[in-house]
């Protein structure tokens, strides 16, 4: 069902994501500030765009450091 992607599919699959990321962070940071400005407060969109965040770059974190140990062990 599944098969391994090779480089070039991995690349494109790599680019698809961060254009994604960037549209669902924009869409969702234009969203925050109107309702900021509009009635003063923080709603939904601002904890879906923190939490993502944090996901995101937790995860990023997390793989360096096992790609670094990993390397370091051989």
């Amino acid at each position: 069902m599944f098969k391994k992607s090779d480089e070039m599919e991995m690349f494109i699959t790599n680019r698809a994501l961060k254009i994604q990321m960037i549209f669902f962070n924009l869409a969702l940071l234009v969203w925050v500030l109107y309702d900021v400005f509009q009635a003063s407060k923080l709603n939904l969109a601002f904890l879906i765009l923190v939490i993502g965040n944090i996901l995101f770059f937790a995860t990023q974190l997390i793989y360096r450091k096992k790609m670094v140990s990993n390397n370091d062990e051989k």
